[in-house]
């Protein structure tokens, strides 16, 4: 059976180096979603970002506010994407990817990312709508791998209950899954203890839905944000958090992706092809 599984997988690359080779001027993008509120729009200052993050980053491209561009801080302030858009891509060097990006501060789960009625999450709809199709414009194609969601300030201010809130992200996850990839991996961030504006109350509401969720589904990863800086309003990532937020996005989500087998890296090394962009399940973890 393995010979026949190895014929197979020989067989796989081969009509994929081909397809390749066919058409060489098309690009095809991997990309990623990433909505929330505040925190995924960014509060935090732009001339905190190290020179060459300051700069558009040619290889990786961003789509926000009805503009595909390369990857740079939107204005002022800039959020998660940053970051995770250059480990990304130092991860994986050969592949080419792609953000679209829709967040608005203040925005609840319950109510304005609601997958029914949610006015918020309609214009998240047609914001990856107009984003694939800028994407795939000139024969290129696309394939979104993934989702980054930044969000749970407001409902915690709105008093929502664990039970309220994890049933909301459940239902949330699903329906992005309904529109995006039946198997798509959801990458989320927790609340830290660090945002005192929210009381503590609130925050053991919402806290432990977030983890609840990454803890049931096998395709969802929580990432940590306990020990990320924050503003001095104790509510907005500043400068560093925003980076190791962007970062800890990065990581975990190379943490999901397998390494190539022996035998693919050596058939790719027998056609010259550096290397394959895979994915794969696993338990739902919190990362550093």
């Amino acid at each position: 059976m393995s010979n026949v599984r190895n014929a197979w997988i020989i067989l796989l690359c081969l009509t994929f180096v081909l397809a390749v080779s066919q058409d060489a001027t098309a690009t095809q993008y991997n990309v990623f979603l990433l909505g929330g509120q505040s925190n995924m729009e960014g509060r935090a200052s732009t001339s905190s970002l190290l020179a060459p993050l300051q700069n558009p980053q040619p290889d990786v491209l961003l789509y926000e506010g009805a503009t595909l561009a390369a990857l740079e801080p939107s204005g002022a302030n800039f959020g998660p994407e940053v970051t995770f858009g250059r480990y990304v891509a130092d991860a994986f060097p050969v592949d080419d990817f792609a953000i679209i990006k829709y967040g608005i501060g203040g925005s609840d789960l319950h109510t304005d990312w609601d997958p029914n009625t949610g006015s918020t999450y309609g214009v998240f709809r047609a914001t990856v709508t107009n984003g694939l199709a800028a994407l795939q414009s000139g024969g290129n194609s696309t394939e979104i791998v993934g989702m980054l969601w930044v969000q749970g300030e407001r409902d915690a201010k709105d008093n929502r209950t664990t039970a309220e809130y994890q049933a909301d992200l459940t239902e949330f996850i699903a329906d992005v899954r309904t529109r995006y990839g039946a198997d798509l991996p959801f990458f989320l961030s927790r609340l830290s203890v660090l945002q005192t504006d929210i009381s503590v109350d609130q925050l053991a509401e919402i806290r432990p839905a977030q983890a609840n969720v990454a803890a049931g589904d096998s395709n969802a990863y929580m990432i940590n944000t306990d020990s990320f800086g924050m503003k001095t309003d104790d509510l907005h990532f500043n400068g560093a958090g925003q980076q190791s937020l962007g970062q800890a996005f990065a990581t975990s989500y190379v943490a999901s992706v397998p390494e190539p087998s022996a035998l693919l890296l050596w058939v790719f090394g027998l056609l010259g092809v550096s290397g394959c962009h895979c994915r794969r399940r696993t338990n739902g973890v919190i990362l550093p």
